[in-house]
């Protein structure tokens, strides 16, 4: 499966957490459930540095409050690795089409 692709059914699940969790919000204390702000905090994240791989500008992305910028850290650490592992991919992808042409030239 493509990077990309696992990517985006793990932000799917990610998501799927998240609105579950927020709503166990009424009956829990105070309105807090462990985990939440980990979640939606990594969600952001994750998504931040997706979307600026596919050619988004950050403006395109969000608009973020003063007091609420992203860890700019983490989003290059996750693009950084993403890169790393669509480059892998490719190159196993290219080392099998050159295989089957070795071993097939129909």
């Amino acid at each position: 499966m493509h990077p990309l692709k696992m990517w985006k059914e793990n932000q799917k699940d990610l998501a799927k957490q998240i609105r579950e969790m927020k709503s166990k919000r009424k009956d829990s204390l105070y309105g807090h459930v462990a985990g939440l702000d980990c979640s939606r905090w990594e969600y952001r994240h994750n998504h931040i540095a997706y979307c600026e791989l596919r050619g988004r500008t950050r403006i395109q992305i969000e608009k973020c409050a003063p007091d609420n910028k992203p860890d700019e850290d983490r989003i290059t650490m996750l693009k950084d690795a993403w890169i790393d592992s669509i480059a892998l991919h490719n190159l196993i992808t290219e080392e099998k089409e050159m295989q089957s042409e070795v071993i097939c030239p129909c």
